[in-house]
Parts: C-alpha cells; sequence; structure tokens
C-alpha cells in the first residue's frame, strides 16, 4: 500500500499481532504501561496532526517474496 504523497513530514506507526486477539491484549498492556501521563502525550501529538489514516490488513505469503537463507 504505497500512498503516502508529497506532503511531509510523515510519520508511519506500525503495529502487528499474531491475531487481532493478540493485538488487542498487547494494545491493552501498551495503554496500561504509558499511563495517565502518556495518554495525556498522545492527546496532545494528535492534535498536532493534519490527517490520519488506518489500514489493516494481513500478510500474504503467497504474494511476498522472501529470499533463501544462506
Amino acid at each position: 500500500m504505497g500512498d503516502l504523497g508529497t506532503k511531509m513530514p510523515v510519520y508511519l506507526w506500525v503495529e502487528y499481532g499474531k491475531s487481532a486477539a493478540d493485538y488487542a491484549v498487547t494494545e491493552e498492556k501498551f495503554w496500561k504501561a504509558m499511563g495517565e501521563e502518556g495518554a495525556a502525550l498522545s492527546k496532545r501529538t494528535r492534535a498536532l496532526i493534519k490527517k490520519m489514516e488506518s489500514k489493516t490488513g494481513r500478510y500474504r505469503p503467497d504474494l511476498s517474496y522472501e529470499p533463501k537463507s544462506k
């Protein structure tokens, strides 16, 4: 999915999990670890963002190329 345009700067944040349930558990642990201070920082940061997009997908080994290990 290459739709990063010419408007800069662009920040890319990638998160993943073995499954949707695994991702949800990891996300919950992350926000608990961040605490109130992290949530406040996230809120201030998001206020500065002009545009935000979210995309969900999954790995497709049949469409991927992985070089052979040496």
